[in-house]
């Protein structure tokens, strides 16, 4: 009995251990660090951001796309002379798929792939007619991607999107809602 007692009571103070020190870094206040035009952000306008499994920051603007590293910005943005730069400034959302490949939608009907080992970008935006809003991989592997009167699904060999809504709402012979 005695045994079972010391253990016990060595169990509750191992807990209470671990319980004070996991508050006292809870506590602990996290640095964040505001950023603005003034520290090299492309606009103060930020649309969406994410961090990535490399840990850099990415940030949505209407002036660019940024890459921040915790201690510079880089700004990514169109140039009409280079087809492996943005299809547009003004970008909007972000999402990182499971093979860390970073995915950007554009206003100008784009959704860019950032290419880490070459520093540029892969522009997927034949067959979307909108802003993309969001994207998502599913377990096939295949890109899905909505916006405003958009829902469709991405093929990589083509480059082109599907638009499974338009075919949605296409009156067709028989199919009269009137």
């Amino acid at each position: 009995m005695n045994r079972i007692c010391s253990a016990t009571i060595f169990f509750l103070i191992l807990v209470s251990i671990a319980c004070i020190t996991n508050n006292k870094l809870k506590a602990q206040n996290p640095k964040f660090k505001h950023l603005t035009v003034d520290e090299g952000l492309a606009h103060n306008l930020v649309y969406n951001f994410i961090q990535d499994q490399d840990d850099f920051m990415w940030i949505t603007t209407p002036e660019g796309l940024n890459r921040y590293d915790g201690y510079k910005i880089k700004i990514y943005t169109h140039n009409p002379l280079d087809t492996l730069s943005l299809p547009h400034n003004l970008t909007v959302y972000l999402y990182e798929d499971k093979a860390k490949n970073l995915w950007i939608g554009t206003a100008d009907n784009g959704i860019s792939k950032y290419n880490r080992q070459k520093d540029n970008f892969i522009n997927y935006h034949r067959g979307i007619s909108t802003f993309v809003r969001a994207m998502c991989q599913d377990e096939k592997g295949n890109y899905w991607a909505v916006g405003t009167g958009f829902f469709g699904i991405l093929d990589i060999q083509t480059g082109r999107f599907k638009n499974l809504i338009s075919n949605f709402f296409t009156e067709k012979p028989g199919n009269n809602l009137s």
